[in-house]
């Protein structure tokens, strides 16, 4: 089976300056970096930043080009840099895989939260963003054990909605029965992992723009200016 980028890009419509980009952005990339995957949650003190893909240092034309952005942590930003390949370093395959064009599958295997590199440019992201740096390795353990506790819970379902109350005392049979009625019933209202769910999960309120931030901005400007003239 063919296998596509984990996430396509959606058309938006231009903005003036690449800042006005910052919300899309956001729930495009699942409010999570774009190139270690560490959600807005699990970042913690960590904080986000868009990174140009192609530093507009280099290339001023996509400064404001919302397909040359990306929602990065700013630990995966600091590493990255202004780092773009120049002909040389493309004729060796010395890129950065993104997910909105890249596999990384092709390029990555994870064993023991460890990511081990399958081609040369999956070994070059690696090095330059430090994919298994500590605290990446700590967060991958974590989801291991989240992952694994949601799987048992799984199967305990599975074998209690396979269960045999036929052969119960009368006695107890009809409790039994609705007691499993009523576990089955909050376990199908668990909610399934849709886009709409993990977006929410990964989400930090904390980063969401301030209300009336343009209107504090004046008045903060306006306050400051009337303390230095005292």
């Amino acid at each position: 089976m063919e296998n596509f980028p984990i996430l396509k890009r959606k058309k938006v419509s231009n903005k003036n300056q690449y800042t006005d980009y910052r919300e899309f952005l956001r729930e495009e990339f699942f409010y999570s970096c774009a190139y270690c995957s560490m959600t807005e949650v699990e970042a913690q003190g960590i904080g986000f930043d868009i990174d140009h893909f192609k530093p507009w240092s280099r290339f001023p034309e996509s400064k404001n080009d919302y397909y040359n952005l990306l929602w990065s942590c700013k630990v995966c930003n600091r590493l990255k840099s202004d780092y773009y390949p120049n002909t040389e370093q493309a004729k060796k395959k010395l890129f950065i895989l993104r997910p909105d064009k890249d596999i990384f599958e092709d390029h990555f295997s994870l064993n023991n939260n460890l990511l081990h590199s399958e081609t040369i440019t999956g070994k070059f992201t690696e090095v330059q963003l430090s994919l298994n740096r500590q605290a990446l390795r700590r967060l991958r353990s974590i989801r291991k054990g989240k992952f694994n506790s949601d799987q048992y819970i799984a199967h305990g379902v599975s074998r209690l909605k396979n269960l045999r109350l036929d052969n119960l005392p009368a006695e107890v049979k009809g409790d039994a029965f609705r007691l499993r009625a009523k576990l089955l019933g909050n376990a199908q209202k668990t909610p399934i992992m849709t886009d709409e769910l993990i977006k929410a999960m990964a989400r930090s309120r904390l980063l969401d723009p301030e209300e009336n931030h343009s209107e504090h901005m004046k008045s903060r400007r306006a306050l400051l200016k009337k303390l230095k003239a005292i």
